[in-house]
């Protein structure tokens, strides 16, 4: 399978395989810079490598659905909810893995100084178990149960 030589827009980043960074982490050419850096020289694993690549896609074009075009805007609530969908919808061990893409990606992104903190460390992987709650409340999730039983101490 032959690869070719993508130059993504202005920034001057090459990369073989023609696939583009997703808008929200190319919004500026040092924004793509260190999210090219991320799965080039921080993770060495190719097949980690194509997974957390699918978990970043897979996060930015949720954000991108939900109205978040711009990285900074990115915040905890943002990635507790996208938390949230997930277990709706995959495994546990899925929604720990792409957790886990998000967390490293913006852990680099707030070293590189692209970020001033990172949304993804409070989302904790406590949050990937099943709702075990007796409440029978239909549609709430663990999250939402969560913040229902923290409201109620207020």
């Amino acid at each position: 399978m032959a690869q070719e030589l993508v130059i993504i827009g202005s920034t001057g980043i090459q990369s073989r395989g023609a696939i583009p960074l997703p808008a929200l982490f190319a919004s500026d050419a040092a924004t793509a810079k260190r999210v090219f850096e991320f799965f080039t020289a921080n993770i060495r694993n190719p097949h980690t490598r194509r997974a957390y690549a699918k978990a970043a896609a897979a996060f930015a074009a949720w954000c991108e659905d939900n109205g978040l075009d711009q990285l900074r805007d990115v915040q905890p609530v943002h990635v507790a909810a996208y938390v949230e969908e997930l277990q709706s919808r995959v495994t546990a061990p899925t929604v720990k893995l792409q957790l886990a893409a998000i967390r490293m990606l913006f852990d680099w992104l707030v070293v590189g100084q692209v970020m001033p903190a990172n949304p993804a460390s409070v989302a904790g992987n406590d949050r990937c178990r099943k709702n075990n709650s007796s409440s029978g409340g239909a549609g709430f999730g663990v999250l939402s149960h969560d913040l229902a039983n923290s409201f109620a101490l207020l």
